[in-house]
């Protein structure tokens, strides 16, 4: 009679386990970057969309951090979700339900933190489609390492950096922390006192 007795598949079974053992480390690691890339190509839709609708119905239009899809948070969290809503008189808060264009719910963001460059919770395309405001950073960040920034200048321009290790994300930040620095200085020496 042919086929394999117990023992043979009992080594067969624990071949398999200790494989998948060592394997899900990397495999949980590739879903958590999976998940980040996911938010962060959804944040870079929305806001290609809110920008978009501005300069096609030529009025401002903002997204912002929201956990209820009617009211714009202050804070710089914005794991919690997020909306789109048409902004005409700049109020940074929705004028009634039908100006809100889209929520986008907490759950889509999958145990990701993301958080926006302090003091902004919002941002704003005018009908030009510049950014209103200064320039803003978006970090995706999970087990407080950085897995990517999205990136609004006040063109409006949105681009998206990944970073593939810690020290990446710390040498980036630090360049951001210069430039931002080197704008600032040129901003003051080009206004007159």
């Amino acid at each position: 009679a042919r086929g394999y007795t117990a023992t043979q598949l009992l080594i067969v079974i624990a071949i398999i386990g200790i494989g998948a053992a060592i394997g899900m480390p990397s495999f949980k690691s590739l879903i958590e970057w999976q998940r980040a890339t996911t938010t962060m190509h959804l944040l870079t839709t929305h806001l290609a969309m809110a920008r978009s609708l501005a300069v096609t119905q030529r009025i401002p239009v903002s997204i912002c951090l929201s956990t209820d899809g009617t009211r714009c948070r202050t804070d710089c969290n914005w794991s919690q979700g997020w909306m789109l809503f048409k902004d005409p008189q700049r109020d940074e808060q929705p004028q009634s339900a039908a100006s809100v264009i889209r929520v986008e719910q907490a759950s889509a963001t999958g145990g990701i933190d993301i958080t926006s460059t302090p003091g902004r919770s919002i941002v704003r395309f005018l009908p030009n489609g510049r950014n209103s405001g200064t320039n803003i950073t978006i970090s995706l960040c999970s087990k407080a390492q950085r897995l990517a920034d999205v990136v609004i200048n006040n063109s409006g321009r949105a681009r998206t950096v990944r970073y593939t290790s810690i020290i990446a994300a710390q040498a980036d930040e630090r360049a951001n922390k210069s430039r931002d620095v080197s704008r600032l200085f040129e901003n003051l020496g080009a206004r007159s006192w």
